[in-house]
């Protein structure tokens, strides 16, 4: 039996994972070789046997990866001004080893895997209250960074928004203005 700190994605629909524990059932009358059971805050499932499901589970895992240096500036950016729950948030940021990347069109949007066992709770919901908004970009239009909580309070979402052709790439923070 193993535990992974994980999240996963599942027909583009973002879960973010608490743990992964794979192993043996408990009990010979579940009727597998084997159980694995993924969860999230109120949110719980089990797959058992299918070789499919396991097939599906381990693509799911492969999307995350470790969370870049610009990715963290990108968030320590919006988290730079004060306003209500702002503290919960960069202690958030602080908590973050990896991402998933969760967009089609390109972009580099994220949703961020968040040790909620360290990270408070951020009294806010849904859209966040700060964007940044690239001044000025030379091959195309200038770019804005919105950022979602969830229903408990946790960064869901860090979306770069493109007004053009979208690239996996994000603005320089340095070169963007906090709006708020």
């Amino acid at each position: 039996m193993f535990t992974n700190p994980q999240g996963a994605s599942s027909s583009g629909v973002a879960l973010r994972v608490q743990a992964l524990i794979c192993g043996p059932p408990a009990s010979a009358a579940c009727g597998a070789d084997w159980v694995c059971v993924y969860w999230r805050p109120r949110y719980a499932r089990a797959l058992t046997g299918s070789a499919d499901e396991r097939a599906a589970l381990t693509e799911m895992l492969d999307l995350m990866q470790p969370v870049t240096e610009t990715e963290l500036e990108v968030m320590n950016r919006l988290a730079s001004v004060e306003f209500e729950g702002v503290v919960q948030l960069r202690a958030q940021i602080a908590s973050i080893s990896q991402v998933e990347p969760n967009c089609s069109c390109g972009c580099p949007s994220f949703t961020p895997v968040i040790d909620r066992s360290v990270a408070p709770a951020s009294p806010l919901r849904t859209l966040l209250p700060t964007e940044l908004v690239e001044e000025e970009r030379s091959d195309g239009v200038p770019r804005t960074v919105i950022w979602f909580a969830d229903a408990e309070g946790y960064i869901a979402n860090v979306e770069c928004v493109y007004y053009d052709d979208a690239l996996p790439e994000w603005p320089d923070p340095r070169q963007c203005t906090v709006r708020g």
